[in-house]
């Protein structure tokens, strides 16, 4: 990427609520927008009209491009796809159950650090960074100066942005449980990337509507050890006190699944 001069801000949303052909196995299948989904990305593009958006950016996942070509309609803009912003595949994981100890295993080497760990047939977490940040350093370059509504998946927005940005801390998104078509305004320039806000609410149940197998395989991660602290828990009580904050931990409000 050439020196950006003029920052261009990057409004990063998960996309609207969608539907899916294999709700109850892992599967990379793009979705479609629901109903509620289509309602909530045009209200979205609505409260943009006064940001003179230049252009919408889409993950190549179909609940991304829709949402992106409800929101260039109303926008007046132009709406394309961009590889590097999808959420990360399950890969030859695809048609197994959603807490299948293979997959849990590599997220969890994900949440502590090794990100070299690879999801069998998928993608590791390296290489997951590697491709969001070129995306958006690529948006950023075609457009410096403007804004840019960008449709993405809330896991990996949750686990990429508040690593690859220099100016927040790792766990940003704690607690911040990202409902559909929630916004991260990101400016990047020759400086890098500074998240500036950050959308999110502590009420995970108005988030979770028909998460997406990739979501539903990480929760049943965290609810497996959550099960494993309560055991302990019988034993050891200062065990038990953490058993908030492992949850959080391992979620990271970034927890990498999507919707």
């Amino acid at each position: 990427m050439s020196d950006l001069q003029c920052a261009a801000t990057l409004l990063i949303a998960r996309h609207g609520d969608a539907e899916y052909g294999h709700p109850s196995v892992l599967s990379d299948e793009g979705g479609w927008l629901s109903d509620k989904g289509v309602e909530q990305t045009t209200a979205l593009a609505d409260s943009l009209a006064g940001r003179r958006v230049a252009a919408v950016r889409t993950s190549p996942l179909g609940r991304a491009v829709q949402s992106g070509a409800v929101a260039a309609e109303i926008l007046g803009v132009e709406s394309r796809a961009v590889e590097g912003l999808e959420e990360f595949s399950v890969g030859a994981l695809a048609g197994r159950p959603h807490d299948d100890p293979e997959l849990q295993s590599v997220f969890m080497a994900w949440v502590h650090g090794d990100l070299r760990r690879r999801i069998p047939g998928g993608v590791n977490g390296e290489e997951v960074l590697t491709g969001y940040r070129e995306a958006l350093l690529s948006i950023a370059d075609q457009f410096r100066g403007e804004t840019v509504l960008v449709f993405s998946h809330g896991g990996v927005m949750s686990f990429v942005l508040p690593r690859i940005s220099g100016n927040v801390r790792d766990d940003l998104a704690k607690a911040k449980f990202l409902p559909n078509c929630g916004v991260a305004e990101v400016a990047v320039d020759g400086d890098g990337i500074d998240v500036r806000t950050w959308p999110g609410s502590t009420d995970r149940a108005s988030c979770d509507r028909r998460k997406p197998p990739s979501e539903q395989a990480v929760l049943a991660v965290v609810d497996a050890l959550e099960r494993v602290v309560v055991q302990c828990h019988a034993t050891d009580p200062a065990v038990g006190r953490q058993r908030a904050s492992l949850r959080l931990d391992l979620l990271g409000g970034e927890h990498p699944g999507d919707g």
